[in-house]
């Protein structure tokens, strides 16, 4: 119940969806792209934006430690990878929160350099 969740590279919707029919309270879906969701859950807040621009969005409205669970599907082509951001919304999470990260586009990263990152 009251179940927070966090979907980066929502676009087009179908982690938001599945967040939405698992019974999350709130999705808030973040990408620059649109959603396809049809009807529109009343449940989903979607952030026009990029992740790295959604972060002090978030931050100023206190999401510090509420987030239950943070889905990432997303490709980026910079410097910044999906375990960069993973650990960049580290203190917006709950103890014990689900991440489900895609690590596509993050030549480099093991899952022993994610535990270790992440475990800082």
């Amino acid at each position: 119940p009251n179940a927070i969740a966090i979907d980066g590279g929502a676009s087009p919707g179908g982690w938001t969806q599945f967040l939405v029919e698992a019974g999350c309270d709130l999705v808030i879906s973040i990408d620059p792209g649109a959603l396809s969701l049809s009807p529109f859950p009343p449940q989903v807040r979607h952030l026009e934006m990029s992740v790295q621009a959604a972060l002090p969005v978030l931050e100023q409205e206190n999401f510090h430690g509420k987030v239950d669970v943070y889905v990432s599907d997303l490709y980026l082509q910079s410097d910044c990878s999906p375990v960069d951001l993973l650990i960049s919304y580290k203190h917006l999470l709950k103890p014990g929160a689900l991440c489900v990260v895609t690590l596509k586009g993050a030549p480099g990263y093991s899952q022993h350099t994610v535990e270790k990152a992440y475990s800082n």
